[in-house]
């Protein structure tokens, strides 16, 4: 189940209000931003494949029950400008609480954020805000 959560004003954002943040966790939530993960490709920072729908469709099927996996979509107004795939680690000995982690693949490549090239700063802060929610949306 998506579920979205609209930051509070960002402390060092400059354009207040203006992102959003919606997490989704399996891959047939995914099938519904199957376009705007295309046009984010599109206008990425960087070229980077890996968050693309066609690789993260089967990691949220296939990884599922190691970590619990959530991809954090980042929307300016209803355009796509984030997206960065997090797993959520168990408590144990060194992180006696859930923590949240950048996903890396079978392969050991870490996946960071894509981020539009246009709203790089406002995304990254509404990725950070999401992060530091007292809410733990996650």
């Amino acid at each position: 189940m998506a579920f979205v959560w609209a930051p509070p004003e960002p402390r060092t954002s400059r354009t207040p209000g203006l992102y959003r943040v919606e997490v989704i966790s399996s891959a047939a939530e995914l099938d519904a931003f199957e376009a705007p993960l295309r046009a984010l490709g599109a206008a990425a920072l960087d070229d980077n494949a890996y968050p693309a729908p066609a690789f993260m469709a089967p990691l949220l099927r296939h990884r599922a029950g190691e970590h619990p996996l959530r991809i954090a979509l980042v929307f300016a107004k209803d355009l796509l400008v984030g997206c960065a795939p997090f797993a959520i680690l168990p408590p144990s000995l060194r992180t006696p609480l859930p923590a949240l982690s950048t996903v890396v693949t079978t392969h050991g490549t870490p996946l960071h954020p894509v981020l539009h090239r246009d709203h790089v700063a406002g995304a990254l802060h509404a990725l950070w805000d999401w992060i530091e929610s007292s809410e733990h949306p996650w």
